[in-house]
């Protein structure tokens, strides 16, 4: 008796199936697997874009040059945002100006380097993030670098705005430190000394901002 061509059929079109919903479940893997990657990969970039942008901000508001006064600020002013923006734009920003134009006549410029700088909190939704930021400042007047350089350690907030990160507060964790002029990754050697030798105290040079704004 003749087996009928639907009965021949069945198996190889269950086998079909099969392997069909294997294919299938194997694809999904494999894209669940990829965005996977994607994503973790997208977030890495986004969090190494705040802390880039944490490095920037707090050099733009440690640099300053009394021979170009109205740069300096606008540099100072487009390094931040929210609730630091508007202190500097109320307050800070006149303070600042009225203490680099006491230097009339003076060429006194700040070159801060970032020695190193890591993320503390990242929220890649909220577009927000928290950078430690460990600054060298030098200083030179009339072409004369100082005998010392100063570091500083800031909690920097960082908050995204139209694709680019900016301060949106800046917490000092501890005092100005004079540290060896030559090597940014030595250790302090003290507080700022005091006296002639010494370049000018917070209060004569624009200070950085602490959150909320500039003390």
């Amino acid at each position: 008796m003749t087996q009928p061509a639907t009965d021949r059929r069945t198996p190889a079109l269950a086998l079909s199936l099969v392997l069909l919903a294997v294919a299938l479940i194997a694809a999904i893997v494999v894209g669940v697997i990829w965005w996977g990657q994607h994503a973790e990969h997208s977030r890495a970039a986004a969090r190494d874009a705040a802390v880039d942008g944490a490095r920037q901000a707090v050099i733009d508001i440690q640099k300053i040059d009394t021979k170009d006064v109205d740069g300096t600020l606008r540099r100072m002013g487009e390094a931040m945002t929210g609730d630091l923006r508007k202190d500097w734009d109320e307050r800070e920003r006149v303070s600042t100006q009225d203490m680099l134009k006491q230097y009339t006549g003076v060429a006194l410029q700040t070159d801060p380097v970032v020695a190193s700088a890591a993320p503390i909190e990242f929220d890649e939704d909220g577009g927000t993030a928290k950078v430690l930021v460990y600054l060298v400042v030098r200083q030179s007047e009339n072409g004369k670098q100082a005998e010392n350089a100063y570091r500083w350690t800031y909690v920097m907030s960082m908050t995204e705005v139209d694709g680019a990160w900016k301060a949106s507060g800046m917490q000092p964790l501890q005092e100005r430190a004079a540290i060896g002029p030559a090597d940014p990754s030595r250790p302090a050697t003290g507080a700022a000394p005091d006296g002639a030798a010494a370049p000018p105290a917070p209060s004569d040079t624009p200070p950085a901002p602490t959150e909320g704004g500039t003390p």
